[in-house]
């Protein structure tokens, strides 16, 4: 009687209607470790229509760039050193290295002498090479210590992160049918990307950078007559560093901040009236903010921090 009644019964798969094709979002992962900010972003639909066609990071101008200065910044990781090294063995006593706090006055006016069996077999002779190579070596040493520190810091976790977050916002807030969800997503980033970066490396960048930039432009203004070939070099190398990734840090979050507020202002103004639940939720919303400190970018803060330095460049030609 029981085995009747399961052979007469039908099938479930019989019965039940075709199962719907699922549309299938591709992942994205997001991590934080200790150091910053880790993002690893594959496609992410825009709209809720389906996903939209991505460039691959190798064909995108802005990923290009940043990967040409990777590879710029690991090749200087070490010709800066060599170079630095073979400066500081002709020229010992250059200014702020250690030699020019430590070698005598006779070290730093004398000039190469020719090698000779009377000069070699003087003992004060292979103490100066000695303590020479010494400073050159511990010199060296630092100078790498702290290129390795801040370029990891600022071209692997700051910069990065900044430019992320900013073609990600360009690329949502171009689309016709950005949704809501997407934004909740950006401001996702957002908290990641401030949580890593906002009260230690951005602060430090935004602050010491500028100091640099204003000391350099006051040297080179000021003392271009009477400073070396080689120093003059990496004075202006030094300034067009500052300045470039200056620029490059507040206009990417300036950017931000500016497609932020448009996109919100534009969706407020197209709601409909019967749409309550959306005209609440968009009041609730806050523009995307890159925040150092207690303060936050906007569109402004470029302009404003190359005036700053500006005027303190003059400042500091006009005291002296």
């Amino acid at each position: 009687m029981k085995l009747t009644r399961l052979c007469g019964r039908r099938h479930l798969s019989d019965t039940a209607p075709e199962a719907r094709p699922t549309r299938e979002y591709p992942k994205r992962t997001t991590s934080i470790n200790r150091n910053g900010l880790n993002i690893t972003l594959n496609r992410v639909p825009i709209n809720e229509k389906g996903p939209t066609d991505t460039i691959h990071p190798k064909h995108n101008p802005t990923w290009r760039i940043l990967s040409t200065l990777y590879n710029l910044t690991a090749i200087g990781f070490v010709v800066y050193p060599i170079a630095l090294g073979i400066l500081l063995a002709f020229k010992p006593c250059q200014f702020p290295f250690l030699g020019s706090f430590l070698h005598p006055g006779d070290v730093c006016q004398s000039r190469i002498q020719t090698l000779s069996w009377a000069v070699l077999s003087k003992c004060k002779f292979w103490s100066g090479i000695t303590s020479r190579c010494v400073l050159i070596i511990t010199d060296v040493a630092i100078v790498s210590h702290i290129y390795a520190i801040g370029i990891t810091y600022i071209f692997v976790v700051l910069l990065p992160g900044n430019l992320f977050l900013w073609e990600e916002s360009c690329r949502a807030f171009s689309g016709k049918n950005t949704n809501l969800k997407f934004y909740r997503t950006l401001q996702v980033l957002q908290s990641v990307l401030n949580s890593s970066n906002r009260y230690q490396i951005f602060p430090m960048v935004a602050y010491c950078f500028p100091a640099v930039q204003i000391l350099d432009a006051f040297l080179l203004i000021k003392y271009y007559d009477t400073m070396d070939y080689s120093l003059f070099m990496i004075v202006i190398v030094q300034y067009v560093q500052c300045l470039f990734c200056i620029a490059m840090l507040f206009m990417w979050s300036a950017k931000v901040y500016a497609n932020s507020c448009a996109w919100l202002a534009k969706r407020k103004r197209s709601v409909n009236k019967g749409g309550t639940f959306e005209r609440k939720f968009l009041r609730g919303l806050v523009p995307l903010k890159v925040l150092f400190g207690m303060s936050f970018v906007d569109e402004l803060t470029p302009l404003v921090i190359e005036q700053f330095c500006v005027l303190q460049t003059i400042n500091l030609l006009l005291l002296r």
